[in-house]
């Protein structure tokens, strides 16, 4: 499953690796896909297969993979579709990374490549970065519950939060990237506070914060951009 879910990353973003043969990825998300009991997903990528020009080694083989998938089910072992943890609704493995149900873009765990429980919120105009950090640091108030910027959203629209909301956020479920050359900062808020993540100071990667610190110990790396750091980095508790 670990493979196959990075070979679908791969798959969502062909032009960002335009020296990776999709025809490769493809087929081997098919094959493993036919394993798991993804029957819908390798049907999907055997369907993309018929877009792209192969070698003639690979052709006999994908044709067998075709007669093979005819005997399957149609659909997906349902306990394989990733989950969005914002409005908890499970979504299609060839569905890309935006929710069907509610328009939030997933965020990845660059290690395994599964899906994290953060999501990116907004701030609003007029507010600045170095405010904004302060506010969403400090305390919240006593006198209000912690928020949760995500409760109550229409389908694709994104929370944009004023100052009062702001500062009700716990700071301890925020994670704040850093500004890198034209890269704005970004703010993401952890839904799922029992799931730690962590985030690169250099690269701004987020990952489970197990998988980062079982690197950090046996590279003193960061696992994405190879960045030596010293230290634990950004963990969300």
């Amino acid at each position: 499953m670990l493979f196959c879910t990075r070979a679908r990353f791969i798959a969502a973003y062909p032009s960002a690796l335009p020296l990776v043969s999709m025809g490769i990825v493809y087929f081997f998300i098919a094959n493993v896909a036919q394993e798991m009991g993804a029957f819908k997903l390798a049907r999907s990528s055997l369907e993309k297969l018929k877009t792209l020009s192969l070698h003639s080694n690979m052709q006999r083989a994908i044709d067998v993979a075709t007669l093979k998938i005819r005997s399957k089910k149609i659909s997906d072992d349902p306990s394989l579709n990733p989950k969005c943890f914002v409005c908890g609704l499970s979504n299609g493995l060839d569905k890309g990374k935006t929710c069907l149900h509610c328009g939030t873009e997933s965020i990845n765990c660059f290690v395994s490549f599964e899906n994290l429980p953060v999501a990116e919120f907004w701030i609003a105009e007029g507010i600045e970065e170095k405010e904004a950090r302060i506010v969403i640091e400090s305390e919240p108030p006593l006198t209000h519950n912690s928020l949760n910027p995500f409760d109550k959203l229409r389908k694709g629209e994104k929370p944009r939060l004023d100052k009062d909301k702001l500062a009700r956020l716990d700071g301890s479920r925020v994670l704040i990237s850093t500004k890198i050359g034209s890269f704005p900062v970004r703010y993401f808020f952890n839904i799922i506070p029992t799931i730690s993540v962590s985030m690169c100071p250099e690269c701004n990667h987020i990952f489970h914060s197990d998988d980062y610190e079982m690197h950090l110990l046996s590279t003193g790396k960061c696992p994405f951009c190879r960045f030596g750091v010293k230290t634990k980095g950004v963990i969300i508790n």
